[in-house]
């Protein structure tokens, strides 16, 4: 929850880039409280097996008047060491997909 710290780097981004840039920021919904900047665009990431009807209502309290958007569409998750691989099934990811843009 440093917003010190990420109004200076939106700051930044707008000196170096422009003013005509569209700047965002992107959480899981748990972020969203600490990584939403106030003047910046707010989207959020999730995957298939995620409930994303909470997960967009959630989205609008923090994103009130713009379309609601899964910046990360997580196809799979992070393999770890020694672990099986991550992945989900091609079935799962397009039906989510398919619902999601409904």
């Amino acid at each position: 929850c440093d917003f010190s710290y990420m109004r200076h780097l939106a700051g930044l981004f707008r000196a170096l880039l422009g003013e005509k840039i569209l700047l965002f920021t992107t959480d899981g919904p748990e972020g969203l409280k600490c990584g939403s900047l106030q003047g910046l665009y707010t989207t959020v990431d999730f995957g298939p097996a995620d409930n994303m009807t909470k997960i967009f209502t959630l989205l609008r309290k923090y994103e009130p008047h713009g379309p609601l958007v899964n910046s990360e569409y997580y196809t799979g998750w992070l393999d770890y060491w020694g672990q099986n691989h991550s992945t989900r099934s091609v079935s799962a990811v397009t039906k989510g997909l398919e619902n999601m843009l409904k």
